[in-house]
């Protein structure tokens, strides 16, 4: 008997932390069969929990998790895709099925975009808008369409990979302006390399942030957290180089050039030299 009671001792830590399958605990099967029977409600379709959310940005990652539900689940209209599902409190679930639904269409788009601006081997483009902390700015009507889609700003943060080496300042203002003529409503950054022998490698969620100087020479992007066509977007710019950064409008100033930028888009070996 003391055996029995030693045991349960033992057990009962666990339980109280993690909660009964049917519990109000975080992701627990009450929560998790509400938030597919929402999905089912608002699509018209029938959607399967596939896991728990766990991918980088998702909040839940090493163990780390807050909130009420934040799943991934499937159906079969869209093979081969995992649509997030997400609820701080059970009140409200967003989830980003009509991001996920156009993301391919729109990554194509972006590439062929960057593709007729850059020389060089062909871009490679990578999406990143996952993060459960940005679900609600990708919640979108069900039946909203591709373009409602660019222009909402759920596209998020774009990040486009390129070896070309040249005019890179005036080629960003090309493809931002592009971008805002076509409605594509993101945050994009274009990192610069010597080859593409190390951002080819990358898959399609990762960013190129974490490679180091050795092959890539820089970067642009929208300065602050604003999207291409948010009215809060100032028209300023950020390049960073390796350990210096400086803010250009997004209109040239007067009396600018493409040398006056040219520090910042150099691999390390090559600021080395010049010192």
């Amino acid at each position: 008997m003391k055996k029995k009671w030693l045991i349960f001792g033992l057990m009962l830590p666990a339980m109280l932390l993690f909660g009964c399958g049917n519990s109000d605990s975080y992701n627990s099967k009450k929560h998790i069969s509400a938030a597919v029977e929402h999905m089912n409600e608002k699509y018209g379709m029938k959607f399967t929990f596939a896991d728990s959310n766990t991918q980088v940005g998702s909040g839940n990652v090493f163990g780390q998790h807050g909130g009420y539900v934040n799943i991934l689940v499937t159906c079969d209209e869209m093979p081969g895709k995992t649509i997030q599902v997400f609820s701080g409190s059970g009140e409200k679930f967003y989830d980003d099925l009509i991001c996920v639904k156009y993301e391919d269409r729109a990554r194509q788009e972006i590439a062929d975009l960057a593709q007729s601006i850059y020389g060089g081997d062909k871009p490679h483009v990578m999406i990143f808008s996952r993060s459960s902390s940005r679900l609600t700015d990708r919640e979108l009507p069900a039946d909203a369409a591709y373009d409602d889609m660019l222009r909402s700003g759920a596209l998020g943060w774009v990040e486009i990979c390129v070896d070309d080496r040249e005019d890179e300042l005036a080629k960003y203002r090309t493809l931002v302006r592009k971008m805002m003529d076509m409605g594509i409503n993101c945050q994009p950054t274009v990192y610069h390399f010597t080859d593409d022998s190390e951002y080819s490698a990358l898959d399609k969620y990762t960013s190129a942030l974490s490679i180091g100087y050795e092959k890539k020479c820089g970067q642009i992007r929208l300065k602050g957290g604003e999207p291409l066509l948010s009215e809060a977007f100032d028209g300023m710019l950020k390049i960073n180089g390796d350990n210096i950064s400086a803010d250009v409008p997004l209109a040239p100033a007067a009396g600018e050039t493409a040398d006056m930028y040219a520090e910042y888009f150099m691999t390390r070996e090559e600021t080395e030299n010049k010192q």
